[in-house]
């Protein structure tokens, strides 16, 4: 099984991200991140790391510009620490005071 690749997912998901704009070894770059962070909701739930919107967009370009290598040494090497690997999985009625499993919307945070 061939690990998936930032290639494929910008294939896949690139539509959605109009700033995409992938580093030479087509990983996003700290522009590109930063750009993100900053077309997020500041009101939208944090990831499984606990920080949320807003306190991502007030992080300077610089910061973004480390998060993008420490992706790119992550893949360069094939290894993610653990701590990229969990997601919140939060489920939200679809109807007002539901508590029957169908009518439950699953979002999920990285």
């Amino acid at each position: 099984l061939a690990p998936p690749s930032w290639d494929s997912f910008a294939r896949d998901y690139g539509k959605y991200y109009s700033d995409w704009t992938p580093a030479p070894d087509g990983l996003p770059d700290g522009r590109a991140l930063h750009a993100q962070a900053a077309r997020a909701k500041a009101t939208s739930s944090p990831g499984s790391d606990g920080w949320r919107p807003k306190e991502l967009q007030r992080l300077p370009r610089a910061a973004c510009d480390q998060l993008a290598r420490v992706l790119a040494t992550a893949a360069a090497v094939r290894r993610f620490p653990d701590e990229f690997k969990h997601v919140n999985m939060p489920s939200i009625p679809k109807k007002e005071d539901s508590d029957n499993p169908i009518d439950q919307r699953i979002l999920s945070t990285f």
